[in-house]
């Protein structure tokens, strides 16, 4: 049997879905109810070509956009944690700086314990060996001269302590504007260290976290958010989890339909925020009718015929759907659908039922038989009277 060639506008469509290289109906028809099927969309192989396209496009995600989205929420991620990172670092040099300050106060403080004015000859080449100054005292020297080496000794250790990021700052300032001297401050005894602070709470990034659907309490959050949502509208409806949101679904006499999509989820302070998808309006205009003028989020376009609003808080789902009836207009929109659907599957039904029908043999009937022949009548026997 000959197989049926795509038009044009349906290649089109096809490709617009990420489906190229395929030309017939049959082949096309085969990839989009597999892809369906992905979807857990049943019970579509009666289905219209048109519409089985149209039903794929609401649930396809063109992989560039849904890579440069990830791409673009791991970099973020990246930066909010390299600035963690940074801050963590800040308060460990921070900390390890008040110790050193420690430490060398200690130390100023066990130097200012020696006066060398007090010290013997004796004492002071006894101070030069314990503290490894490195000073070969000359028999030429006087008292004096001996503590003038030990001090210069001293100055000099403080010299060589510098951090490499002091000499850079150093080097740096040489190339400041250069200001008028000042008169050096009198310098205060080393002060003791205050005890250190517990690092503070670090406080959750203003962007949240992704939502998890490993996550129990965000899965419960999604629910309870939703139950609450739709709660009004008193819709009977299924939540299939995704990686990053979800999506709702009513239950049709031709299968589970699509309601909404509610995606690319993040848990705030104040609660979820996420892109509230028009899964079951084709196009920006149908959705602008459908929103009316009270909308306050932006609309923007996933895919040729896809819509969403970005930054939607789940605590302004429930007055989303009410506003202008949207909950009303998507419900109808499917139940059209529906219907639409049903008539048409029983209309094939009823014509494949038919050529079924039409190609049947017909039955022959069997060959009557002959009409047996009737027994031969017995003569009957005369009896004479005897006289």
């Amino acid at each position: 049997m000959a197989k049926t060639k795509l038009e044009k506008g349906q290649l089109d469509s096809l490709a617009a879905v990420g489906i190229d290289g395929v030309t017939t109906e049959e082949d096309a028809r085969k990839i989009l109810i597999e892809k369906l099927a992905e979807n857990e969309i049943d019970d579509v192989e009666d289905d219209p070509i048109d519409e089985l396209i149209e039903m794929y496009d609401a649930f396809y995600e063109p992989e560039a956009e849904a890579e440069e989205e990830e791409a673009e929420e791991a970099e973020e991620e990246a930066e909010e944690e390299a600035e963690e990172e940074d801050t963590e670092e800040e308060d460990e040099d921070a900390e390890e700086e008040d110790e050193d300050e420690d430490e060398d106060g200690e130390e100023e403080d066990e130097d200012d314990g020696v006066d060398l004015a007090e010290l013997s000859r004796a004492e002071l080449k006894s101070f030069i060996k314990e503290n490894e100054l490195g000073i070969t005292v000359k028999k030429s020297w006087s008292d004096d001269d001996i503590r003038d080496q030990i001090t210069a000794a001293l100055d000099g250790d403080d010299e060589d302590d510098k951090n490499p990021e002091e000499e850079e700052y150093e080097e740096a300032a040489k190339d400041l504007p250069k200001e008028e001297a000042k008169p050096a401050a009198k310098k205060d005894a080393p002060k003791k260290a205050a005890p250190k602070k517990e690092a503070a709470p670090k406080a959750a990034p203003k962007r949240g976290i992704a939502w998890d659907r490993e996550d129990d309490d965000h899965v419960k959050m999604l629910e309870d958010g939703l139950a609450a949502a739709l709660k009004a509208s008193k819709t009977k409806y299924e939540v299939k989890l995704l990686k990053q949101g979800c999506t709702v679904y009513l239950s049709m006499e031709s299968g589970k339909k699509a309601l909404f999509g509610y995606d690319k989820l993040r848990v705030k302070e104040d609660g979820l925020v996420g892109i509230f998808f028009f899964q079951c309006l084709t196009g920006m205009e149908a959705v602008e009718e459908a929103i009316g003028d009270d909308f306050d989020y932006e609309l923007k376009s996933y895919s040729r015929s896809l819509i969403y609003a970005a930054a939607v808080p789940m605590s302004e789902l429930g007055n989303i759907l009410k506003s202008n009836d949207l909950i009303g207009t998507l419900r109808a929109k499917l139940e059209e659908s529906d219907k639409r659907r049903v008539a048409g599957r029983k209309k094939m039904e009823k014509n494949m039922a038919q050529e079924a029908k039409a190609k049947a043999p017909a039955k022959k009937e069997p060959a009557k038989a002959a009409p047996a022949e009737a027994p031969a009548k017995k003569a009957k026997k005369v009896v004479r009277k005897k006289k």
